[in-house]
């Protein structure tokens, strides 16, 4: 089985073939929005608009011994449900001593408010998966408030203020 080195879910990342390295921007913890529109129901997976990467790094378990594996992504929801079938990627590290997989989500599933998981397990040689890494990613979300004025300050008063869109926490 291969070793898990790191997995990071991300808006972004580049790979440089010249010089063999991955570059990473606006790494994702946390997602933080406020909509005008109602709130889509807990107890149902929806979609949040946002692209995002999951880029995970793998290298051989002992670096001369060529080896196969089978790498499993699968999300889940704070009450611990799973998010459809899980992704299965073929792991070839018999070329290569290391292999990094980037998994594109042209959208982020959510099921409520609180923290989702992406969790990351590899195939043993007895076909059973373990566990290797869990990525966190917090949701939290609001309806704002129709009723609620909308305040402005100083030499900006006679403006109206756009509406807040969706953003993403980074670090």
């Amino acid at each position: 089985m291969a070793d898990h080195v790191w997995t990071v879910l991300c808006r972004r990342a580049v790979l440089d073939r010249f010089d063999n390295t991955v570059s990473m921007f606006d790494t994702i913890e946390e997602i933080k929005f406020e909509t005008e529109k109602a709130l889509p129901p807990a107890h149902e997976w929806s979609q949040f608009p946002i692209q995002v990467m999951l880029v995970t790094f793998l290298v051989r378990s002992d670096l001369a011994i060529p080896e196969q594996s089978r790498l499993k992504i699968e999300m889940f929801s704070p009450q611990n449900e799973t998010y459809e079938a899980p992704t299965i990627i073929e792991v070839d590290l018999i070329e290569h001593l290391k292999s990094r997989h980037f998994t594109l989500l042209k959208s982020l599933p959510f099921k409520g408010r609180g923290q989702h998981r992406f969790v990351i397990s590899l195939e043993c040689s007895d076909g059973t998966w373990e566990r290797v890494a869990e990525v966190p990613v917090m949701v939290e979300g609001k309806q704002k408030d129709p009723l609620q004025p909308e305040v402005f300050s100083g030499a900006r008063n006679s403006t109206k203020k756009k509406p807040k869109r969706p953003r993403v926490l980074t670090s």
